[in-house]
């Protein structure tokens, strides 16, 4: 039997200890309604910016899915958004060691209220579901004869409408070394002339 049980780390202090979760059913994510200190094992929160039923997070074939349930204050994964305000997200996968964080800081009266933040750590069946996932998803295209030339011709028109009435960098440098060289091959002509001369003169 699989083990469901997920960790959430608390991120900047927002709630004292970890919270230990199993997923093997929906669980709800929300605002602690009474005094009670809430449960290491529940994601009730005390935070006045949390909802009372902001989110729901779950397992669906063997993924983690977070899903915002019209929430005021929103929920981010990784600092991004998942809905608008008051809206119901799509459900969002959610890989280990995602960032989950419950609304945003909020001052009321002098008083500041913190989101809460925390670090999802995924049992090791669910990570390894997760990489294989995504390696299915991914194509090496690399070694794709067509694509290749395909790029090959892209990248040739591109460079082409780039240079176009450029001389040839390659040309260009071999013609000044082809220059600088007669250059120096004339004044090596004219100093010896000039030492012939000399020469002459001297023994005259």
């Amino acid at each position: 039997m699989s083990d469901f049980t997920v960790i959430f780390y608390p991120l900047k202090n927002t709630f004292k200890q970890k919270r230990t979760v199993n997923l093997e059913n929906v669980v709800q994510i929300g605002r602690q309604l009474d005094s009670s200190e809430p449960s290491f094992s529940s994601l009730k929160f005390t935070s006045k910016v949390v909802s009372r039923q902001h989110a729901v997070i779950y397992v669906r074939e063997n993924k983690v899915y977070l899903q915002d349930t019209k929430s005021s204050s929103g929920t981010f994964v990784n600092d991004e958004r998942i809905s608008f305000h008051g809206q119901e997200s799509d459900p969002q996968e959610i890989k280990n060691g995602d960032i989950i964080s419950l609304g945003e800081d909020c001052e009321v009266q002098g008083v500041v209220h913190l989101a809460v933040s925390m670090r999802i750590s995924l049992p090791p069946f669910l990570i390894s579901e997760c990489v294989e996932s995504t390696q299915e998803e991914f194509s090496d295209y690399s070694t794709d004869a067509q694509v290749r030339a395909n790029v090959d011709s892209e990248f040739t028109s591109i460079w082409n409408s780039l240079t176009q009435g450029i001389d040839d960098p390659l040309m260009l440098l071999r013609s000044l070394k082809a220059k600088n060289t007669d250059t120096v091959y004339r004044q090596d002509i004219k100093t010896d002339e000039s030492v012939i001369k000399k020469t002459s003169v001297t023994s005259t």
